[in-house]
């Protein structure tokens, strides 16, 4: 007679030995090994020091320090747990630190793997990854985290991404320019080319002679002589010096003179007049359409 028992192994390998007893009281017996493989669940977080909301925030030329967490959801424990993060293509040096209180930093390099060993059921294990961006670090940053075990079959949760937002907040060096740093003459011509396009832009030009270039000597732009521009003898300029590793490497000399002429030009012909110009250019037959409006406003 066959009999059946339940039973019970924990993980790993258990040998298990059965006996039978005939009647004559013979004794034989068998025994075979009982594999059990318990399965876990490993989940892994990304964030970093400083967020702006899901995402990561990044300063050009500055630090910034990641936050891997990996945290077992069982049923069992998990083996060989290991968290992978290649950081090589933003930090080219970077450091890695399992506590906070204080960062034990070490090199994090290649393979960019940290072995946590064995985490228990509902156990968690945190590291550290800092590095520094590049100054002219411009472009923003997904990066990916991953976690394995060898009795972890869910694949679902063990990777983590986080997008890292990159600012630009080093401020630029401000120098005095006098001529022996500066080109004095393409200051100087920035400067009066702006100012004498914008007062043509303000005075004579119109969307028919923008459209229509073929008589180019003719064009209703503006001369130096009528400009009332005073040159000087000394530039002394204020501007940002030239920094070839950073975002924007060209500065600008005359473009900002450009909006401030033309809202000059529209104040002085309302303080002369009393007639508001809010469309270029502010011809004499507009300033008179202005002043005919203003009067019948009056008469009625």
């Amino acid at each position: 007679m066959d009999s059946v028992a339940i039973l019970r192994c924990n993980e790993g390998t258990s040998t298990v030995q059965w006996y039978a007893t005939d009647i004559c009281a013979h004794v034989v017996s068998c025994k075979y090994n009982v594999v059990v493989n318990a399965k876990a669940d490993l989940v892994i977080t990304k964030t970093a020091t400083v967020m702006q909301g899901a995402n990561g925030l990044g300063i050009a030329g500055q630090e910034l320090i990641y936050i891997l967490t990996v945290t077992n959801n069982g049923p069992a424990a998990a083996h060989n747990v290991v968290i992978t993060d290649n950081v090589s293509a933003f930090w080219p040096t970077a450091y890695y630190a399992t506590t906070n209180t204080p960062y034990n930093w070490a090199a994090w390099s290649s393979p960019y793997q940290y072995s946590v060993g064995n985490l228990a059921k509902d156990a968690s294990a945190t590291i550290y990854i800092k590095g520094m961006f590049a100054i002219n670090q411009c472009e923003d940053i997904t990066n990916t985290a991953t976690v394995s075990s060898t009795n972890d079959d869910n694949p679902a949760n063990n990777t983590a991404n986080l997008l890292t937002i990159i600012l630009d907040q080093t401020p630029p060096e401000i120098i005095t320019c006098p001529a022996n740093l500066v080109e004095e003459n393409a200051i100087e011509g920035c400067s009066t080319g702006d100012i004498e396009d914008a007062t043509g832009f303000a005075y004579s030009e119109t969307e028919v002679s923008l459209l229509n270039l073929s008589d180019f000597p003719g064009y209703p732009s503006s001369a130096t002589d009528n400009c009332g521009i005073v040159y000087i003898s000394y530039i002394d300029v204020i501007t940002e010096k030239y920094q070839k590793d950073r975002h924007y490497n060209t500065k600008e000399v005359g473009e900002g003179y450009v909006s401030g002429t033309v809202a000059a030009v529209a104040n002085a012909v309302y303080n002369a007049t009393g007639v508001r110009l809010k469309q270029t250019p502010f011809s004499p037959d507009r300033v008179l359409n202005g002043l005919e409006q203003t009067a019948k406003r009056k008469e009625g």
